[in-house]
């Protein structure tokens, strides 16, 4: 698991939570970042449910996402 990733999930993690409107800020993080727009891309493909396109993603990668999730608990 790449450390730099994870830091970079937590820092935009703590951005949202932050925010008076966190879907603005999210959707404005979208519009600035093909990642997050493929992410959106996956969530929208699993009905919307964010944690569903999480594990499928994993599971589809050969990722641990307890493994992800303890890390970003971190």
């Amino acid at each position: 698991m790449n450390p730099a990733v994870i830091q970079q999930i937590k820092s935009m993690m703590s951005v949202v939570q932050a925010a008076q409107n966190p879907v603005t800020a999210l959707n404005q993080m979208m519009a600035s970042n093909p990642q997050l727009q493929a992410a959106l891309t996956l969530i929208q493909q699993n009905g919307g449910d964010a944690r569903a396109a999480f594990f499928a993603y994993a599971k589809q990668n050969g990722i641990d996402p307890q493994q992800v999730l303890n890390a970003l608990r971190q």
